[in-house]
């Protein structure tokens, strides 16, 4: 009996394993999966610090290229952490951002061909777009995006992460016909 509780345990750890969004990556998938679950203020702190660190500006002045950044931020950006540090993922990563999709159904509507296109109006940092700085998904997205690729997430995995967290036809109940 006992050596049928451990299979059976054994088993469903494979299982849950293969099932999360993260199979494989650089240090495992718990980091991925923390964040998946991490209030979207600490995340704004961790991205905002990591933002800091890699490439030496300054979030409200000290350099030049933020004080102009924030000078034609939407409003909606500058009073928003979280947008504001979104926006300054779109100018320092934009390759990040224009490789993933946006699953708040406006930006769909909108005809935006990623999430990119949610923050800039072209591919040239500085030239806003005002949506995403009031759109919970697009801003989440992109924290989320930035962060799980410093811990060495594939695109794949961040794109399943993505999915799970935002993409709304994979929380909804199958259809129950007579």
């Amino acid at each position: 009996m006992r050596r049928l509780i451990t299979i059976l345990a054994l088993a469903l750890s494979q299982l849950i394993y293969l099932l999360t969004p993260v199979q494989a990556m650089d240090g495992g998938y718990g980091e991925f999966q923390r964040l998946m679950t991490t209030p979207l203020r600490v995340l704004t702190e961790k991205a905002n610090r990591i933002l800091l660190q890699k490439y030496d500006d300054n979030q409200f002045g000290g350099s030049p290229e933020i004080a102009a950044m924030l000078n034609c931020l939407p409003n909606a950006a500058i009073n928003n952490p979280s947008a504001a540090v979104a926006y300054r993922i779109a100018d320092k990563r934009p390759d990040l951002l224009a490789s993933h999709t946006c699953y708040d159904p406006s930006c769909e509507e909108r005809k935006y061909r990623n999430l990119l296109d949610a923050f800039l109006k072209t591919a040239t940092p500085g030239n806003y777009n005002d949506h995403a700085a009031s759109c919970p998904t697009c801003y989440s997205e992109a924290i989320l995006i930035f962060l799980w690729s410093e811990t060495g997430a594939s695109q794949d995995d961040i794109n399943g992460g993505l999915r799970y967290l935002f993409d709304p036809s994979v929380h909804e109940s199958p259809a129950i016909t007579p």
